[in-house]
């Protein structure tokens, strides 16, 4: 186990000193300072796909209404072991004010939440190897400590080496907040350089998106939406198409940070309906099919805007790479909190 922690280490120091401020908030270390993969470019055939959107850096003015979703897997203890029962996905409505420097940006919204002691959260910052505050200027979410009983992530020099390449992950409106570089790269955005706009939902995940080997399969969590597909307004049918991405790091390749458009998934996702407020239950949860398609059917069923949401799943695995075993339960497919609008 140590020498696993040392080579991982020394992967993760080296990469430390090249890493930017990314949409990818980094735990350690990240590895690449660009997107790659199938979503850059995006395929033209299909926009509403991609997973990036380039943001303008405006800040909107005023109050405005945003939701946070924030999840992660169980925690690890010292030794590399998860924690059972230490998984959690809270969701907190927000009201956020441009008064607030600097404006109306997913860190305004992460401080609004890290400054309510009854959210049970708490944020940090870092500072070289230290955890810091969560201040107006802080452009990274380094750790996250749950109801003052365990932190979510990896940052005290112990087991937080034991995956190089481990953080946390924000959407906005399922898309990856990106900053065009040249007409073929694209940087991932900042928490301070995304602004938000009233309606938006802020997904957060620790995912863990790296290789550990050549030989194993990435590690990244697939980030799940729900997509409108069809409406019958004589059956009050409604259908949505489940879609998944992965973003990932292989430090076997060039350590490029791969980040591929949505593709279909398949049978098993248990999706349920929601009213607008995200909280009323409108139809309990369906399975999608062997396409990925969750049919709701609801005679109350009208036009308007409803949320979809799904299970999330959890993947307890164990790694024997360089002879150690690491037992950790991490995401397999996040939770998915998606605003559909039906019309007539």
């Amino acid at each position: 186990m140590r020498n696993r922690k040392l080579f991982l280490l020394a992967i993760a120091l080296a990469f430390l000193l090249s890493a930017m401020g990314l949409a990818f908030a980094p735990a350690s270390a990240m590895a690449a300072s660009y997107l790659g993969g199938d979503a850059i470019p995006p395929d033209p055939d299909d926009p509403f796909g991609s997973t990036y959107v380039v943001v303008s850096g405006e800040i909107s003015t005023g109050t405005i209404n945003v939701r946070l979703i924030i999840e992660a897997g169980d925690a690890p203890d010292e030794y590399g072991d998860a924690i059972p029962g230490t998984a959690f996905r809270k969701e907190f409505a927000v009201s956020i004010s441009d008064d607030l420097n600097p404006g109306n940006t997913v860190n305004t919204l992460l401080r609004a939440i890290d400054n309510n002691g009854n959210n049970g959260l708490a944020f940090y910052g870092v500072q070289g190897t230290n955890l810091v505050a969560f201040t107006e200027t802080t452009n990274y979410l380094a750790s996250v400590e749950v109801n003052d009983n365990y932190d979510a992530e990896w940052t005290d020099g112990g087991v937080a080496w034991t995956y190089a390449f481990n953080g946390w992950v924000f959407r906005v409106n399922d898309k990856f907040p990106a900053m065009e570089d040249s007409p073929d790269n694209w940087i991932g955005a900042n928490i301070l350089q995304t602004p938000l706009y009233d309606g938006d939902v802020v997904h957060l995940f620790y995912d863990l998106p790296s290789k550990l080997s050549p030989e194993e399969d990435d590690l990244a969590a697939t980030f799940v939406r729900a997509k409108f597909n069809d409406y019958k307004n004589t059956t009050k049918k409604l259908t949505v198409q489940i879609q998944g991405h992965k973003t990932y790091i292989d430090p076997y390749n060039n350590n490029q940070m791969n980040v591929y458009n949505y593709a279909n998934l398949g049978h098993g996702v248990i999706a349920s309906l929601y009213a607008a407020d995200g909280t009323t239950l409108a139809q309990r949860g369906q399975p999608s099919s062997e396409a990925g398609i969750v049919t709701f059917t609801n005679k109350n069923l009208a036009p308007g805007t409803y949320i979809v949401k799904t299970v999330p799943s959890y993947y307890e695995g164990e790694d024997t790479t360089f002879d150690t075993n690491i037992d950790n339960e991490y995401f397999v497919l996040t939770g998915a909190y998606c605003k559909i609008t039906i019309t007539e």
